[in-house]
């Protein structure tokens, strides 16, 4: 299983928290952002292989991912450069080399618990 991570938006209706801080990277709880959170429960669900697509920032995405234990599985950030002209279905169409076999989109700016991750799914 392959959860495809859309995190490319800006979060413009969350200014100015977005200014210089992509959505994603917005804090959920003390120390941790809402896409640390998401990486975390999926391991714990047991995910090994995340895309994680950014947009706005992505090199500030590409250090958090970078500082995530993968273990033994893989975390790719892709990068969408339409992320500020185009919503989710064009950072869909650039992870569709990753779709060929069972897969998950979540969104970006969503958390959910391991609890309700593996009721749901």
């Amino acid at each position: 299983m392959k959860v495809i991570i859309l995190a490319a938006g800006r979060g413009s209706r969350l200014l100015p928290l977005t200014k210089e801080l992509p959505k994603c990277l917005l804090p959920v709880s003390p120390g941790k952002s809402v896409l640390e959170y998401q990486l975390d429960v999926l391991r714990e669900c047991g995910i090994r292989d995340i895309v994680v697509v950014s947009g706005f920032k992505t090199d500030m995405v590409d250090e958090v991912i970078k500082a995530r234990p993968v273990g033994d599985g893989s975390i790719e950030n892709l990068f969408n450069p339409f992320f500020h002209i185009a919503d989710n279905l064009a950072s869909c169409w650039m992870t569709r080399a990753h779709m060929s076999d069972d897969f998950i989109i979540v969104n970006g700016d969503k958390s959910v618990s391991p609890r309700e991750f593996t009721r749901n799914n």
